[in-house]
């Protein structure tokens, strides 16, 4: 199906398809990380303590996991082997596309953090059954929890926009490319920087007062780009290029 339709019934399929085909990896992948969370905290048991109000552990599991399955999501459209049979599901590209976000973006996060809190509350419960005392374990709704999920979900848009772009070897590509856009504007802040600021950047000498007054404002800019633009413009050329892919 190629068109451009959109059908919830059939996101809903491909959806729980994805997740009986990799159901032994989703178990696999469940109960490791069930087992570096025990040794994590039999290593160091403070964190216990402290994981309510600075969830370090989840941070860990929702980017390094949720930027690894990204970098993979699309690996069946480019193989040769596999790709005949995603390529005659019963969808269109928009539903290829939203399947993919919505299980990266938005289901990951939320499975990682049920899995999270489910561990914690299960340490809490034996610690007041071995002794008698239930620590404060994590609760899933605070800000720091769903700000990270935010983060999370802006940069997940930059891997899965190399997903569908590279090949093979996805996450590795698409870290050196952001290194590179990122040297690339870094040297074009310094040329406009010596353009516009002269010695007063070079030299280390107090900035003229009009720069200083400046700086919140472009500070503020930066910010509603990252938080705003960065994300919905990686997801768009994203789509066009999953429609690119299959029509090869």
């Amino acid at each position: 199906m190629k068109s451009n339709s959109f059908s919830l019934s059939r996101a809903f399929l491909l959806i729980r398809n994805d997740i009986v085909l990799n159901r032994s990896i989703i178990t696999t992948v469940t109960i490791t990380l069930a087992v570096l969370l025990l040794l994590a905290n039999m290593i160091a048991p403070h964190n216990i303590l402290s994981v309510n109000t600075s969830p370090s552990g989840y941070f860990w599991v929702l980017f390094v996991g949720g930027i690894w399955i990204t970098s993979k999501i699309f690996r069946e459209l480019h193989s040769k082997e596999r790709s005949y049979f995603s390529l005659t599901l019963p969808c269109s590209n928009f539903e290829r596309f939203f399947v993919a976000f919505f299980e990266t973006a938005i289901l990951y996060p939320i499975a990682a953090l049920l899995l999270y809190t489910l561990f914690y509350w299960i340490i809490g419960l034996v610690s007041w059954l071995i002794f008698k005392s239930f620590y404060f374990v994590i609760t899933p709704i605070q800000l720091t929890t769903w700000s990270m999920i935010g983060v999370y979900i802006i940069i997940q848009s930059w891997f899965l926009l190399g997903a569908i772009y590279f090949r093979s070897h996805a996450f590795i590509k698409t870290v050196l490319t952001l290194a590179l856009v990122g040297l690339c504007f870094g040297i074009v802040v310094l040329v406009l920087a010596r353009i516009f600021l002269g010695e007063f950047y070079f030299l280390g000498s107090m900035w003229p007062l009009h720069y200083t007054n400046a700086m919140p404002e472009f500070f503020n800019i930066a910010k509603n780009i990252f938080w705003i633009g960065l994300a919905p413009v990686c997801w768009i050329v994203a789509y066009f290029r999953v429609k690119e892919v299959e029509a090869r």
